[in-house]
């Protein structure tokens, strides 16, 4: 099975810091060693427009989300489209490998694959997971919650009836920002992870 793949590199905010942060994201998708079939880079009005718009502007089979301040590891796309073509079942996300890269230039040992766990108690998709596009405007593509995101996405493409897949060899590299949203604000984390719980009645 053929399918076209895009990478969708989503921002909001400081319109100059993001797109000077974005450079090193779009950087690892031009050295991808398979070419995706396109890719954007979007900056809206808040991180689910950017990256709403940006899927519904390419137009390709599979999305991949690429965080502004992360990379894909020169193979990633080569992987993805492996594992697609040999698939019989396009509604698969495909959960990538990651590897953390801290600020003082240092990364993990190895990369590995977030262990598997019940989507109803926590999150073990990265962002770069590749989405069906399909599925992923059905179930009306990312939320406007302030963190936690891509989980309630993952969670309602699920109960569409997608079904879960690994590519170990596809490596994300997640730039650990202790800035960053998803750690400034623990009781945030903890109201939106409460909410979405509540969302789907678990």
């Amino acid at each position: 099975m053929n399918s076209t793949i895009g990478v969708v590199v989503g921002t909001y905010g400081d319109r100059l810091e993001w797109s000077r942060i974005a450079q090193r994201a779009i950087r690892s998708i031009h050295a991808q060693t398979r070419k995706p079939d396109d890719w954007i880079h979007v900056h809206g009005g808040s991180l689910a427009d950017a990256r709403n718009k940006g899927a519904e502007i390419l137009g390709t089979d599979q999305l991949i989300f690429l965080d502004a301040d992360d990379e894909l590891d020169s193979r990633y796309v080569e992987a993805m489209m492996f594992n697609a073509e040999l698939s019989s079942n396009r509604w698969t996300i495909w959960r990538p490998s990651t590897i953390g890269v801290y600020p003082d230039g240092s990364t993990d040992e190895s990369a590995v694959m977030i262990p598997a766990s019940d989507l109803k108690r926590r999150n073990c998709i990265v962002i770069g997971a590749m989405c069906p596009a399909d599925a992923f405007f059905e179930v009306g593509g990312f939320s406007e919650d302030p963190v936690l995101e891509d989980w309630d996405l993952w969670i309602r493409c699920v109960r569409s009836g997608v079904a879960i897949s690994e590519t170990p060899q596809a490596i994300y590299r997640v730039f650990v920002n202790p800035n960053g949203r998803n750690q400034v604000d623990p009781a945030l984390h903890g109201r939106v992870y409460s909410e979405i719980l509540r969302r789907y009645l678990w």
